[in-house]
């Protein structure tokens, strides 16, 4: 059995280009809007972290109102 070979030649491919190169920009438009949407979302991306909600001696037992979970940029 043989495999057929395919000859594709540069004038094919420009063809290819010039029919589907609106494609081709839409792709790209959205890829960028995608990346700028992603970058703004992750400027705004919080983590929660523990903090002492008052002052705390050293070596003091913690109890639980001693600490609070606050939100900040990640």
């Amino acid at each position: 059995m043989q495999i057929p070979r395919i000859s594709i030649e540069k004038s094919d491919l420009v063809t290819l280009f010039r029919i589907y190169r609106k494609t081709i920009a839409y792709c790209l438009i959205a890829i960028v809007i995608y990346s700028i949407v992603d970058k703004a979302a992750n400027n705004f991306a919080t983590k929660p972290v523990i903090v002492a909600s008052k002052e705390l001696a050293a070596g003091s037992v913690l109890v639980e109102t001693d600490l609070k979970e606050i939100r900040i940029p990640q």
